[in-house]
């Protein structure tokens, strides 16, 4: 399930936002002070959302401290993208931090592995060996994926 037909609920957006022109564009700076709300199909919820957000004339996307929780995951982003066509400015400029105390990938993918068959036995001769490792890859959803994506 994807989230383009997602819907919320309960949603708070406190936020600041800049728009300068002057007979051109010249940049926007969004300050992020708080999202919160619940998605419906997902069921969880955003918590705490905030962050700062720069889109200038230079072409450069800069996300500075976006974090929060959403679900059972935190995370803390920090973002630049250039998006135009120098590609010694790209590769000077283009960088994404990521951090996370915690990460439920199962939860924010949304996918449900339970109509999925146990994964066949695997190439590799250490898992097939090794009844330990085949038991945690049976009963672990991120490896059943893993499995079924190399048969």
């Amino acid at each position: 399930m994807g989230y383009q037909q997602e819907e919320a609920g309960n949603v708070w957006l406190r936020a600041k936002a800049d728009l300068r022109y002057d007979t051109t564009f010249k940049f926007a700076k969004v300050k992020i002070a708080n999202i919160s709300g619940a998605l419906k199909q997902h069921r969880f919820t955003m918590d705490n959302i905030s962050g700062n957000l720069l889109y200038g004339a230079n072409k450069i996307l800069r996300i500075d401290t976006l974090k929060g929780t959403i679900g059972r995951s935190d995370f803390d982003l920090n973002l630049r993208l250039y998006a135009g066509k120098d590609t010694v400015m790209r590769k000077k400029t283009n960088y994404l931090y990521f951090s996370s105390r915690f990460l439920d990938v199962d939860q924010l993918t949304g996918y449900s592995f339970a109509s999925m068959s146990e994964p066949a036995p695997a190439k590799a001769a250490t898992v097939g060996k090794n009844p330990m490792l085949w038991h945690i890859a049976r009963h672990s959803t991120f490896l059943k994926c893993l499995f079924l994506c190399l048969k």
